[in-house]
């Protein structure tokens, strides 16, 4: 006899395993998938304001949409994207990065249990207009994961792993690069956090873990740290951090 499944499947980072080793017994929550902290937050904080922080951000929606009228259709929404540039939106909403006239990603953020509760984005009824307009909208939310390196030393990082030109003037602030990296395919998006140098990484899920694990060996040498979603959140090194103070996605893929 067989009984129906009464609940939702759990979604599980590509980089599950690793989280959990480097938090230990240090989580802030040990419901979370993606830590908020992985035991120091202050001294994750640090490493933001002063080297460099890596971080994979929360769990993220992703949607692609193709075809010839596939930015129009998204501007028909108000999702008013630039080619090459990402469309950053307040946590809980739809962000859009359009790589070019024929192909946007959309991302939203996707409530992890045991998260704090961020107000929905009604992305369901946004991916149905899109496939009603005639637009080819596949969801990618399990095929690829979203990372965030954050810190004045990231760029002397990136040098070593990227050939195209990521200094300020070359990849403003928002703009979209198609990059080889490590091997890896990646979508960078310089993403700046509060005035500090930041990219945003979209990379294969089979690659996730790969690819941290080469930024974390190559970045000990500019004082890299892994760390959790609340050192790019929240007050300054040295404040006091709780676990509740904001949501993983409000770290900045998104925005």
């Amino acid at each position: 006899m067989t009984t129906p499944m009464t609940t939702a499947p759990t979604r599980r980072s590509a980089l599950d395993a690793t989280h959990r080793r480097l938090t230990a017994s240090g989580a802030t929550d040990p419901r979370l998938q993606w830590p908020m902290s992985y035991g120091d937050p202050d001294g994750e904080r640090h490493a933001v304001a002063e080297a460099i922080g890596l971080a994979e951000p929360g769990l993220y929606d992703k949607w692609i949409v193709r075809g010839p009228g596939a930015l129009a259709a998204c501007r028909s929404m108000g999702l008013d994207a630039r080619p090459g540039q990402v469309l950053p939106a307040a946590p809980g909403g739809i962000s859009a990065w359009a790589i070019a006239d024929d192909e946007v990603w959309l991302l939203t953020y996707g409530p992890d249990p045991g998260a704090p509760p961020l107000p929905p984005a009604n992305a369901a009824a946004a991916v149905a207009r899109l496939r009603a307009g005639g637009a080819l909208v596949t969801d990618v939310s399990s095929g690829w994961s979203v990372l965030r390196l954050v810190g004045p030393r990231v760029r002397d990082l990136l040098e070593e792993l990227v050939a195209e030109d990521l200094a300020p003037v070359a990849l403003p602030d928002q703009a979209i690069r198609h990059v080889p990296m490590a091997a890896c395919r990646v979508v960078l998006s310089r993403r700046d956090h509060d005035g500090i140098p930041g990219f945003t990484l979209l990379v294969a899920r089979d690659e996730a873990e790969y690819l941290w694990d080469v930024l974390a060996h190559l970045g000990e040498a500019y004082g890299l740290r892994p760390v959790g979603a609340s050192a790019l959140l929240g007050p300054a090194p040295g404040a006091p951090v709780t676990s509740a103070a904001e949501p993983p996605a409000a770290a900045g893929a998104g925005r």
